[in-house]
């Protein structure tokens, strides 16, 4: 788990989830569209593991919202989730709240 972690930490801090050139404003999804996600490259409606199983599993609500329950992890003291981040159409911010919250999570599965 902690080394999905770093490597989710490495991905933002490489520009993984910059939009790919040529393609305009067609965003990765955070962790949705990472290797480390089970699901990576089949359509939402095609998943195959759930996410239950995923290696983010004990960090979601028990009563997720949307498909994506890693969108509804929450990332700080005010609340804040991926899906209200995204809704905010911040992509940066967005980012740095979930790098803030990797290393935090990190940091504390290493004690």
């Amino acid at each position: 788990m902690i080394e999905a972690l770093k490597l989710e930490i490495d991905m933002i801090r490489g520009g993984r989830y910059a939009p790919p050139a040529g393609q305009g404003l067609i965003m990765p999804r955070l962790l949705r569209d990472s290797i480390t996600c089970p699901n990576v490259c089949l359509p939402d409606d095609q998943r195959q593991v759930p996410c239950d199983e995923c290696f983010l599993h004990p960090f979601m609500p028990k009563r997720h919202s949307s498909d994506l329950a890693c969108h509804d992890i929450a990332l700080n003291e005010q609340g804040d989730t991926l899906a209200t981040l995204q809704a905010q159409g911040d992509h940066e911010k967005t980012e740095q709240v979930l790098l803030g919250w990797l290393q935090k999570t990190v940091t504390e599965l290493e004690k």
